[in-house]
């Protein structure tokens, strides 16, 4: 298939067919496609540099007529954004994600002769040309998967079922890495690049939300001895410097490729009924891979309990969440048969030192991100019109400066006390 539709409007009936027919081949299927439509899948401000469709296909297979439904992820319309995610080349990470790196993981031998599927959605097609990208998916509400409430974080038995599906992934893609002779930079050197912009303007960007939080804090009763640390950090480090600086850190033994953006917009759950007829979450899976990554798991995990995670239970049980991680984790590696890591090797004790190291990059990126995420999505341009970037950096400053009492500023209000909690500030 030479073609790479570009909009969803290129997506036609006998496109479609083709694709179809490539999936289930060599299997004797007589397939015929009869109608594609589709609909935007997102609002706008729900998600950041998708445009991202839910298509409808009814085709007639073996001579029954079927509904197939499946997820569409394309360049945004808007300029700028299209511009920069086309050059930073988040699609074709993604699809090569999807394709190549979750795909390899199907393959990995078993201690039990069981398939270990990670837990992400399947990939139909990924594919890019100069013209600009489009991703297929499964669309997982068909199966009865959804997302949570961002603003009120994780419920724990959600919280617990993730950190067992992240556990997964990372024994997942550790064994990966150790199963080729062949070094994980050349494998999937677009799975581990991490272009990080040190230009002038994105360092005044950062160190504009920067100061917002600073003078959240400051303004905030009760918040005196977090915003002098805070204050005394920042006075120590120039944020940028200290990303890179921390994104290069930890031992080579224990990096892999990690997802990069687990937070819970990224998240889907599916439920069923117990023995008591109450609904609870038996499965997740991860969405969005654009933003892959190669270093220690601990930055995932992090990154996950700052954006997902109540404060609350971050405070009060953050020893049982680590321990929890850890131990999944080489449940996991003992059933991919991997031996170049153990836990006597690789105690506990100092995994949560590891843990703390990657709390301040997950720290770092978590002041950059939350001020977009957890912001309102009054007058937020629509990714599928033309705007500057600058507009929606301008919007969340103002936002920032008014935020006092609003679950933004809640989420950093935890994430600093989180984090003075571990030493970090």
């Amino acid at each position: 298939m030479d073609f790479v539709p570009v909009s969803p409007e290129e997506v036609t009936s006998s496109w479609v067919e083709k694709l179809f027919k490539g999936l289930v081949a060599p299997l004797p299927v007589n397939v015929r496609v009869m109608r594609v439509k589709f609909h935007r899948a997102t609002k706008p401000g729900d998600n950041f540099g998708s445009y991202i469709v839910r298509f409808v296909v009814l085709l007639v297979k073996n001579g029954r007529a079927q509904e197939w439904s499946i997820i569409g992820k394309f360049l945004p319309k808007a300029k700028e954004l299209r511009d920069m995610l086309s050059e930073g080349g988040v699609f074709l990470k993604e699809a090569q994600a999807y394709i190549d790196w979750a795909g390899a993981m199907f393959r990995l031998p078993t201690k039990s002769g069981n398939v270990l599927a990670p837990p992400l959605p399947r990939i139909f097609y990924g594919a890019c040309s100069s013209r600009g990208s489009s991703i297929l998916l499964e669309d997982l509400t068909t199966a009865g998967f959804k997302m949570l409430d961002k603003f009120a974080g994780l419920p724990e038995q959600e919280m617990f079922l993730c950190l067992t599906a992240l556990a997964k992934l990372h024994a997942l893609s550790f064994a990966l890495k150790n199963a080729s002779d062949i070094p994980t930079a050349k494998r999937f050197p677009n799975l581990i690049r991490l272009d990080l912009d040190d230009s002038t303007e994105a360092k005044t960007r950062t160190n504009d939300m920067i100061k917002c939080i600073g003078e959240l804090l400051s303004a905030t009763p009760g918040k005196e001895q977090q915003f002098k640390k805070f204050r005394a950090y920042f006075a120590k480090y120039e944020p940028a410097e200290r990303i890179a600086e921390l994104a290069d850190a930890g031992s080579e033994p224990m990096k892999m490729i990690l997802h990069g953006d687990c937070w819970t917009n990224n998240i889907m759950f599916r439920y069923a009924k117990n023995s008591m007829g109450d609904e609870e979450p038996v499965e997740v899976k991860f969405v969005d891979l654009q933003a892959t990554r190669y270093s220690h798991p601990a930055v995932d995990l992090a990154y996950f309990l700052f954006t997902s995670v109540p404060e609350k239970l971050r405070h009060d049980r953050t020893n049982e969440l680590l321990l929890c991680y850890y131990n999944k984790f080489f449940e996991y590696l003992e059933e991919l048969m991997v031996t170049e890591i153990a836990k006597d090797k690789y105690p506990f004790e100092d995994f949560r030192k590891d843990f703390a190291l990657f709390a301040e990059l997950a720290f770092l990126n978590s002041c950059i991100v939350l001020p977009f995420i957890f912001g309102g999505k009054e007058d937020v341009p629509d990714i599928e019109k033309d705007f500057a970037i600058d507009s929606v950096v301008t919007l969340r400053r103002r936002q920032m400066q008014s935020c006092s009492g609003t679950p933004l500023a809640s989420w950093i209000l935890d994430l600093i006390q989180s984090v003075v909690d571990l030493d970090i500030l």
